[in-house]
């Protein structure tokens, strides 16, 4: 049974259900914004998708009496998540046939769009 387990959890998108719990967490003051960014390209897309609710989380976290997020702003956020997928999609170029997956395929489409690129 514990096998069965353990495969099954292998196949979850681990680093999607993360990003979707912590941006629809309902204490916004106590996410790990920068802990975003630390996860696969994958989840950039949706990153894109929730910039709204991640500038909230950065906004109350000002108001903590301990402060661990390094971003002040959703700008800084943004500019550090475009670098991070640029950095990914010209590392994706080199790539051959052998390395493709299709939700591979799916992000670069969908932060070429976002980033506005070819």
């Amino acid at each position: 049974m514990a096998y069965v387990v353990l495969s099954v959890a292998a196949f979850l998108p681990w680093n999607s259900i993360t990003a979707k719990f912590n941006i629809n967490h309902k204490i916004v003051h106590q996410i790990d914004v920068n802990n975003y960014l630390h996860l696969s390209p994958q989840v950039y897309p949706l990153l894109y998708e929730n910039l709204d609710k991640i500038e909230t989380q950065i906004l109350n976290h000002q108001s903590n009496k301990v402060r661990w997020i390094g971003y002040q702003n959703i700008e800084e956020f943004k500019h550090d998540l475009d670098n991070r997928a640029r950095v990914y999609l010209i590392g994706r170029r080199n790539l051959g046939f052998p390395s493709w997956t299709l939700a591979d395929q799916k992000t670069v489409k969908k932060l070429k769009t976002n980033l506005k690129v070819e």
